[in-house]
C-alpha cells in the first residue's frame, strides 16, 4: 500500500519544512499518492490554504455515513467528521464555554500545576521533558477542568496514551480500549447529569441538555474528542515550544526578561512549527478550480497548514523565530468552521508554561544536538519521541 510519505520523502516526519517549501515554491497545488494509493492534492500557499479551508465544496464528512445515526461509540465519528450544519449544531453547545474570558478562571490551576510539575523534574543529569513534563501537564489540567477524580487518573492516562499511539497494537486491543474509553466518558457524563458540579464537563453536559438537539452519542464523542485533543495536542505543542526555547537562546532570554512577551512568543512558535503539518483530509463534493488547478469530485485534498505558516508571501524571513513580527496571525489552529475548538485552552497552557519555564529553568540546554531529535507518527500527526534536556546547563 503506497502512502503519501513515500512521495513526501522518508524524512518528512522529522523535517517537513524543506519538503513543504519545495512544493510551495514549485507547484502550490500538487498531486500525491493518498491512502490506498488514491491520489490527493496538497495545497501549500497561504492564500490558497485559506480559500480551501473556507470552501464548502471540500467536505470532511466520510462518504456513506449518516450523521444522524443514533448509536455510536466515542471516537467512531468525531466533530472533525461533520460538515455544517451538523458540525455547527454540535459545536455551538461548547463554544461559549471555551472563550478566553471563561477560561481565565482556571489560570490559577494551570499556574499551580505548571509550577509543581516543573519543580518535580530532577535537576541532576539529562531528563526527558516529553515524559517528565510535556506529557503530564495537559493530562492533569484536563482532568482538573473536567472534574475527573484523581483515583482514576492512572488507568485513564494509560488508555488515552494507547489511543493516541496505536502503532504495533493489535486491532482487538485497540477496539477494547475504544470500548473502555467510551464507557468511561459516558459514566462521567451520567454522573454530571445526576450530580452536576462546578467543572467544565458539568457545564458541557448542562449545555447539551439545554440545547436539546445533541444526541447522547454525539455528546460522548464530543467530550471524548476534547479530552484526547487537549492532552496529546497540547503535549506536542509544549514539546515544540521547548525546542524553540532551547535552540534559540536569544528568543528565550527576551521572554525571561519580559514575561509579558509570553503570549507573543507562543503565537510565533505556533506559526513556526506544528505537530500537525496538514489539516484533516477533505474530499471534493463537485468539480471546481483551486489556484488554477481543477479538483475533481471525489478527489482528496490535503491542506498544508505548516507550509502556509512559512509562506514568504505572507511572512518576512518565515523560517526565523521573531518576537517583533508584525503579522502574528497563523494557521496553527486551522481556520474556518473547523478552527480548533480548544485553541483558547491551549494558548492558556502554553503561555503559562513558557513564562514559567524560562524563569525556573534559565540554564536548560538540549542534551543532544537538535538535528538528532526524532519524531514518530505520520505525515498527518508528528509526535516528538523524546526531548533529553539538562536543566543545569
Amino acid at each position: 500500500m503506497k502512502e503519501p510519505e513515500s512521495l513526501l520523502g522518508g524524512a518528512f516526519t522529522n523535517r517537513p519544512h524543506p519538503v513543504l517549501e519545495q512544493l510551495r515554491e514549485g507547484c502550490p497545488v500538487t498531486s500525491v499518492a493518498g491512502p490506498r494509493n488514491r491520489h490527493a492534492w496538497v495545497v501549500t500557499r497561504a492564500d490558497d490554504v485559506r480559500t480551501a479551508l473556507l470552501d464548502p465544496r471540500l467536505s470532511l464528512q466520510p462518504k456513506d455515513v449518516d450523521p444522524h445515526a443514533a448509536l455510536r461509540r466515542a471516537m467512531d465519528l468525531t466533530l472533525v467528521d461533520y460538515d455544517p450544519p451538523e458540525h455547527t449544531r454540535i459545536r455551538k453547545i461548547v463554544t461559549p464555554l471555551l472563550t478566553p474570558r471563561r477560561l481565565a478562571r482556571y489560570r490559577p490551576q494551570v499556574e499551580a500545576a505548571t509550577r509543581e510539575l516543573l519543580a518535580a523534574i530532577p535537576r541532576s543529569g539529562p531528563v526527558d521533558l516529553m515524559a517528565s513534563f510535556a506529557g503530564l501537564l495537559p493530562f492533569r489540567i484536563i482532568c482538573e477542568l473536567f472534574g475527573i477524580a484523581e483515583t482514576g487518573h492512572g488507568e485513564l492516562n494509560r488508555r488515552m496514551a494507547a489511543l493516541v499511539d496505536r502503532s504495533g497494537r493489535p486491532r482487538t486491543a485497540v477496539e477494547e480500549t475504544l470500548d473502555w474509553f467510551d464507557g468511561f466518558v459516558a459514566a462521567e457524563i451520567d454522573r454530571r447529569q445526576g450530580d452536576p458540579g462546578d467543572d467544565l464537563l458539568s457545564a458541557i453536559t448542562a449545555a447539551s441538555a439545554a440545547a436539546g438537539d445533541v444526541s447522547r452519542s454525539e455528546l460522548i464523542s464530543l467530550c471524548a474528542t476534547m479530552m484526547i485533543s487537549a492532552v496529546d495536542g497540547a503535549a506536542q505543542m509544549i514539546g515544540i515550544c521547548l525546542v524553540a526555547l532551547l535552540t534559540e537562546p536569544a528568543f528565550a532570554a527576551r521572554v525571561r526578561a519580559d514575561p509579558a512577551l509570553a503570549p507573543r512568543a507562543v503565537e510565533e512558535v505556533l506559526r513556526w512549527d506544528t505537530s500537525s503539518p496538514f489539516a484533516t483530509m477533505r474530499r471534493a463534493t463537485e468539480d471546481f478550480e483551486l489556484a488554477g488547478t481543477v479538483i475533481s469530485e471525489g478527489d482528496g485534498v490535503l491542506v498544508a497548514l505548516a507550509a502556509a505558516n512559512r509562506d514568504p508571501r505572507r511572512y518576512d524571513s518565515p523560517d526565523r523565530l521573531d518576537l517583533d513580527r508584525p503579522n502574528s496571525d497563523h494557521f496553527g489552529f486551522g481556520f474556518g468552521h473547523h478552527y480548533c475548538l480548544g485553541a483558547s485552552l491551549a494558548r492558556l497552557e502554553l503561555e503559562v508554561f513558557v513564562a514559567e519555564f524560562v524563569k525556573s529553568c534559565p540554564g536548560a540546554v538540549l542534551a543532544i544536538p537538535a538535528a538528532e531529535l526524532t519524531w514518530r507518527g505520520s505525515f498527518l500527526h508528528r509526535r516528538l519521541e523524546n526531548l533529553p534536556v539538562s536543566l543545569t546547563g
